[in-house]
């Protein structure tokens, strides 16, 4: 497991993308983990190599001469975040199997407001 930040050889994880071919990609929280990875001051440095890192690993995984995948979830997962996976593997061809959790108790929830004042 790496986060983004440290999705470059010159971490103290020493990632290297091209040690991972066949690989299983799960990012989890997808949508602030991108907006982390194209916006935080944390990666402000090695941004370049990270996105490149990534997409790298991401076209690697979903190359058809492997058997690697590439899991993005969210609880708010939008196209936005498909659509730019799919750009950074170059693969805009490809269809997302996508799962869409509908459960719902059907209880609605009794939910109280405070003011600002009493907070």
């Amino acid at each position: 497991m790496v986060c983004f930040d440290s999705a470059h050889p010159e971490s103290e994880a020493r990632f290297n993308c091209q040690e991972w071919s066949n690989a299983l990609v799960l990012i989890d929280e997808c949508e602030s983990g991108f907006w982390h990875l194209l916006d935080a001051s944390t990666c402000i440095e090695k941004r370049r190599i990270i996105l490149h890192q990534v997409q790298d690993l991401i076209k690697g995984a979903l190359s058809s001469h492997t058997a690697g995948r590439v899991i993005v979830a969210d609880a708010d997962l939008s196209d936005l975040s498909l659509n730019f996976v799919l750009k950074l593997a170059g693969q805009e061809h490809l269809k997302p199997y996508i799962i869409c959790n509908e459960w719902s108790d059907g209880q609605n929830w009794q939910v109280f407001s405070y003011p600002k004042s009493k907070l």
